[in-house]
């Protein structure tokens, strides 16, 4: 018991102590703010906020804060030992999705104008270390993605280029490739000429950027279920903007139609043997009866030759109509001896 009772005490220390030093590196820790966000919410009564590690490993931490230019507020932070801690305002109004082995997701409740800003999502797994996503919530977002748009079907797990159509009449100062949702938007990348390019925390181990003046274009790799949806590529020039919207469509195989397409090709083959089988066994009875018929036809030649050869036998062998097999007597009397006359 009392061996049990020190352990119970060291784990809570060390919880307590985690929390200290958590703080404390929430106090001094840098709050430069980040140019460009990963991810820009729109803010609703209750916010998602989505952060989904790519790697793969074992999750150990996640931790959520709220980033302004002086300073880092801690709204929540996850462990896999010690569970869930919720900071200030915050607290009764943090839950973790953890829909995924390493997903940190949070949903915000009860939110006010208070709550606008950008938040910092940390995913502390083993052995690939941290993975941060940096989420601005705003009270509008421009996710219109019906200008212009084409339509692209890609197959699941092949790949996708979005290209920005530019018409040379200016100077391009930054192309960003964005990918849009119903109360949000993701930064994929961003080309700025003057500053240097950005790689979006959720796409930054699958994309190939090409950040050419005259002709950028962003490769997508491996396309999964998820990427499904409005895309959408602006250019910044010295003359104005230039939008590019393209949606993209997933092809997905209808099990249905595969079941039954599947069924009726299987249905017809089934005919096809049985027609064959028919037709064979047909042709064999066929020439079996022939072959039959064909001895029939010798044997009964053979027959009849015989029994021809056999009547003129008999007709040969046959006596004449007063021929008669049984002996006849007759009686005839002794003729007369003759005398010889003398002379």
């Amino acid at each position: 018991m009392l061996a049990k009772r020190d352990k119970m005490e060291t784990t809570q220390k060390e919880y307590w102590y985690f929390m200290v030093l958590m703080l404390i590196l929430s106090w001094h820790g840098d709050a430069t703010l980040p140019k460009t966000a990963d991810s820009v919410v729109k803010l609703e009564t209750n916010t998602t906020l989505t952060c989904t590690c790519p790697w793969s490993g074992n999750l150990s931490q996640i931790s959520w804060e709220k980033r302004t230019d002086s300073q880092k507020e801690k709204v929540a932070v996850y462990h896999t030992t010690y569970g869930l801690h919720e900071f200030g305002k915050y607290k009764g109004r943090v839950k973790f999705l953890k829909s995924l082995p390493l997903d940190g997701s949070i949903l915000i409740t009860q939110t006010t104008e208070e709550d606008l800003g950008l938040y910092q999502c940390s995913v502390h797994s083993f052995p690939k270390g941290s993975w941060t996503k940096d989420i601005r919530v705003e009270k509008t977002v421009d996710i219109d993605g019906s200008e212009n748009r084409s339509e692209v079907v890609v197959e699941k797990g092949h790949n996708f280029t979005l290209r920005c159509h530019y018409v040379q009449n200016g100077t391009v100062h930054q192309v960003t490739f964005e990918k849009l949702g119903e109360k949000s938007k993701d930064t994929i990348a961003l080309c700025n000429f003057s500053d240097g390019n950005f790689t979006g925390s959720d796409y930054k181990q699958r994309i190939l950027l090409n950040c050419s003046s005259i002709q950028a274009s962003l490769l997508i790799m491996n396309i999964t279920d998820k990427d499904g949806g409005i895309y959408r590529c602006r250019l910044r020039t010295n003359s104005g903007n230039q939008t590019t919207t393209l949606s993209l469509s997933l092809l997905k195989w209808d099990m249905n139609l595969i079941f039954y397409a599947g069924a009726g090709a299987a249905g017809f083959i089934v005919l096809v043997i049985l027609v064959a089988t028919t037709l064979v066994y047909q042709n064999r009875r066929k020439k079996k009866r022939m072959k039959t018929r064909d001895k029939f036809q010798v044997v009964k030649k053979r027959q009849l030759n015989n029994y021809e050869q056999a009547s003129v036998y008999d007709r040969m062998k046959k006596k004449a109509k007063h021929q008669d097999t049984d002996e006849i007597y007759v009686n005839i009397p002794n003729p007369p001896r003759r005398t010889k006359k003398k002379t």
